[in-house]
């Protein structure tokens, strides 16, 4: 099969959002990685990479809406400055290629464990922040100039074992509905990091832009696949569980019946020779070739919904509904 399709030369991470064609289209491609080797091609299956779906990918921002929400204001009562979070984004990365993706000598890595499904997810933060969390922990006021990253000290370390935790406790409130419970591990340093899951590890990657003070950088929480897994199924079975108030529906129908909606009265579609239409002046009577006794078409918001007759009433025209169209 590699020997029907030309093999394209990858200068990175290939994935199938690099490409300007489906997956389904071309389900195979042959990769060569223009190492100078006399091997063939490996056939990658473009199919098989797990995705977030329109429906997962609208219930998590909604949901970490509410975390930004109850974080920032949390961080910012402990810290004593203004403290935002917005959720930026979220992807399924593996885990070879989410450490590809992160500068690792300036990140802030730490550890958490799900339960009760065996899982756990890592933490990581710009080093950039650290400075200004530290600082403000420490009594520093906002308008302190603060220094430059540095290697960090017992202290710095227990300061942020303290923002680790409340931010396990904040995730406890955003994956409560999904059956989850977090509870803060460890700092990881860099040198054990690749060591905590396997090199295929699936994860759902959420990526968050934090503002504490002046200083602005980037907080990403990776899932591992048992939690990702729980919690993307989770929220889309809630979703589609969700019911409407009666009386939200009630105002709703309220206010729409009070609403004007365009409606035509059409005859079917018939066909005009070319020369006609050229010969057309006022007063031409044109042929459609439509049966005396067909009816009209009511159309309400340019959809074809009733077959009718018109009919006079008093001093205007109406239409008198026959049967409701199934088409």
């Amino acid at each position: 099969m590699c020997g029907a399709i030309p093999p394209i030369q990858v200068l990175g991470v290939l994935n199938k959002r690099s490409l300007n064609f489906p997956a389904q289209t071309w389900p195979f491609m042959c990769i060569d990685m223009g190492m100078g080797t006399t091997n063939s091609p490996t056939t990658l299956n473009l199919a098989t990479r797990k995705t977030i779906t329109k429906a997962q990918m609208q219930a998590l921002q909604e949901l970490n809406q509410a975390f930004s929400r109850t974080f920032s204001l949390s961080l910012s009562a402990w810290l004593g400055a203004n403290v935002q979070i917005s959720m930026m984004g979220a992807e399924r990365q593996v885990f070879t290629t989410l450490l590809e993706n992160i500068d690792v000598d300036h990140t802030y890595f730490s550890f958490c464990h799900f339960s009760p499904v065996e899982g756990a997810a890592i933490i990581s933060m710009e080093l950039k922040l650290i400075a200004p969390v530290i600082h403000l922990g420490l009594g520093g006021v906002d308008s302190d100039e603060i220094e430059e990253p540095r290697e960090l000290t017992d202290i710095d370390v227990a300061i942020m074992d303290i923002l680790m935790t409340r931010l396990c406790g904040e995730l406890n409130q955003l994956w409560a509905q999904c059956g989850l419970r977090s509870e803060y591990g460890q700092r990881i340093l860099p040198a054990t990091l690749g060591r905590l899951f396997p090199r295929t590890e699936d994860m759902l990657c959420v990526t968050y832009r934090m503002h504490i003070g002046n200083m602005s950088g980037v907080m990403q929480i990776a899932l591992a696949t048992a939690v990702s897994e729980t919690v993307l199924r989770e929220l889309v079975r809630q979703d589609s569980k969700r019911v409407q108030n009666p009386a939200t529906r009630q105002i709703l129908r309220t206010r729409l019946s009070n609403m004007n909606i365009e409606g035509a009265l059409e005859t079917l579609p018939f066909k005009v020779s070319a020369q006609e239409i050229v010969g057309l002046e006022p007063g031409a009577i044109v042929r459609t070739g439509i049966n005396e006794g067909t009816d009209f078409l009511f159309v309400i918001s340019g959809e074809r919904v009733w077959t009718a007759s018109a009919i006079a009433v008093g001093e205007r025209r109406g239409a008198h509904l026959i049967d409701r169209r199934t088409e």
